[in-house]
């Protein structure tokens, strides 16, 4: 009876340093995971900064081009105008100045 009880013993030791060992990897599993999503998160903030920045910089884009459209009208308009001044001016197109003053 005593080698059983002694074998008992025994098998009882052993699942139980088993279960210590199961719940000490349950614990490192849980603080992987925790990590895990804390990195998680912080990819998605980053994600989520540069969608702004990329939404900042097509709207900056946009207003860019608008803006060169505009300036290239301005500068049709202004050559119009120095084509006028320099058919009023009695200019031969070559870039020298009228000479009756």
């Amino acid at each position: 009876m005593r080698v059983y009880m002694a074998e008992s013993n025994e098998a009882f030791s052993e699942v139980a340093t088993r279960a210590a060992k199961v719940g000490e990897l349950v614990e490192e599993t849980a603080a992987a995971s925790n990590e895990q999503a804390q990195g998680i998160d912080q990819m998605n903030k980053a994600v989520a900064e540069m969608d702004k920045v990329v939404q900042q910089n097509a709207a900056n884009a946009e207003e860019s081009a608008s803006a060169s459209e505009e300036m290239n009208a301005q500068a049709k308009q202004m050559k119009g105008m120095v084509d006028e001044l320099v058919a009023l001016v009695g200019g031969n197109g070559n870039g020298a100045a009228a000479s009756s003053v």
